[in-house]
């Protein structure tokens, strides 16, 4: 299985051409997800039980909530412009549950960027598959009024993650599996290796169209720091032509005995071809925010 993902990583040299444009409103991603440019799903995760992937929660051991806040501006703001740039606004509540047979979580987010406006109420289960294998399946419900649609509707995701040793992860996940929204399906796969318990090496690709990947191919990748005891560094970058942006992100999170702290910054920008809304001499900088408390 490990020779099979590193032909996945080497192929998708192929997938740094040709970006279109996308006009949804983007995949939900917590602050540590942002912090590493998106990259995580192969990462033993735990607020992420809704949003990436749904099966990496049964190999931890504590329940959480967490409370999530995003803003975005506009740096350098390109003269040519030919509308006001509207910031993005999300805000997220996620609930986890670990203390069960099946494992999994609850959640509500608020997106509301230049796409449109999105709600989503989601939950997720996942149980083991063996001692070094898990799958899991999130449900969201939907009400979306944006460019591409005014709907409710309702999207499965399904995740499976494997630890083959020590210190290696592969997990992989799809998302609208029925493509009910075709505009929202894709899949991922990745893998996560880490040296030494301080330092993580992370490792996505994927694409929205099976039939012809390239044209809405991404790859993703990042490092995450500890340094001392309870302090995370992170730096993460992507190139996805499924939205169409390219860029980088950094982050950190303190780490405490019952609270936890998430900051990041993301910078992306248009891979190509200007949009009324967004220039490729414009970037955009997304903060985020995000507070955990374990119970």
């Amino acid at each position: 299985m490990l020779k099979t993902f590193i032909s996945i990583i080497v192929y998708s040299i192929i997938f740094l051409s040709n970006a279109q444009s996308f006009d949804g409103i983007k995949d939900f991603e917590s602050t540590r997800l942002k912090s590493l440019g998106g990259t995580g799903v192969a990462s033993i995760l735990l607020n992420e039980a809704t949003i990436l992937n749904p099966s990496t929660i049964v190999f931890l051991q504590k329940s959480s909530i967490y409370y999530q806040k995003d803003t975005d501006e506009l740096d350098e703001e390109d003269k040519s412009r030919t509308r006001k740039f509207k910031e993005a606004y999300s805000e997220s509540i996620v609930v986890t549950d670990t203390s069960a047979a099946l494992k999994g979580g609850l959640s509500y987010h608020y997106q509301n960027e230049d796409a449109g406006k999105r709600k989503r109420i989601a939950a997720s289960i996942a149980t083991h598959m063996g001692k070094r294998s898990s799958f899991g399946l999130a449900i969201r419900h939907n009400e979306e009024d944006s460019r591409i649609m005014d709907k409710t509707y309702t999207q499965f995701v399904l995740g499976y993650t494997h630890i083959p040793m020590e210190g290696l992860n592969l997990g992989f996940t799809v998302i609208d599996p029925t493509q009910n929204t075709e505009e929202y399906f894709k899949f991922i796969t990745g893998l996560q290796y880490t040296l030494h318990d301080k330092i993580d090496l992370l490792f996505d690709i994927g694409a929205g169209d099976v039939e012809n990947s390239e044209k809405e191919a991404f790859t993703k990748m990042a490092i995450q720091l500890k340094s001392f005891k309870r302090l995370f560094l992170r730096y993460g970058r992507f190139h996805d032509k499924l939205y169409n942006e390219k860029g980088a992100a950094v982050g950190l999170s303190w780490v405490g005995p019952r609270f936890s702290f998430d900051f990041s910054q993301k910078t992306f920008e248009p891979i190509t071809d200007s949009t009324d809304n967004f220039s490729t001499d414009e970037q955009i900088v997304e903060t985020s925010f995000g507070l955990t408390v374990l119970l």
